[in-house]
């Protein structure tokens, strides 16, 4: 596969993560909001569903790095879940513990909070990675497949 392919599905790869966590998050803090006025309240969960979205596009070009390197020869239908899955919570959390850490407190930051923030983001991390390959296998069902150019 060519270098521009790779670097193409990447990007496409964050892009999506990043659009797709907006998507959800927005809702999520709408409702976690206090009770303003709508209006203003549906700016503010815009905006820090907006940050959702830049961490979900981080965490998603890191997964595509991590698959495009370590499972380099695996095809689509050769990739397993649980692998797939395993590369999206380990990008997750090493997205989130590191901002953590990078945080005021930094390394001096309980040991609860950096726990939390790597099952949290492993959970998030794991299950974009599944649901990236799901709908990657369901887009290629019936299609005819991509022929191979050597790099």
């Amino acid at each position: 596969m060519s270098m521009f392919r790779r670097l193409r599905g990447i990007a496409t790869t964050a892009i999506v993560w990043g659009l797709g966590w907006t998507a959800v998050a927005w809702p999520v803090f709408i409702v976690l909001l206090p009770k303003l006025n709508l209006g203003p309240r549906l700016l503010i969960a815009l905006r820090m569903a907006a940050y959702a979205g830049l961490a979900g596009a981080v965490v998603g070009g890191s997964f595509a790095v991590l698959i495009t390197v370590l499972e380099r020869r695996s095809t689509l239908g050769s990739l397993l879940p649980r692998r797939v899955g395993l590369w999206g919570a380990v990008a997750g959390a090493a997205y989130c513990v590191g901002l953590v850490l990078r945080g005021p407190a930094g390394i001096h930051e309980a040991f609860a909070v950096v726990a939390t923030a790597g099952v949290t983001g492993a959970i998030l991390g794991g299950a974009s990675g599944l649901l990236t390959l799901l709908l990657a296998r369901e887009a290629t069902r019936g299609s005819r497949p991509v022929p191979e150019t050597s790099a």
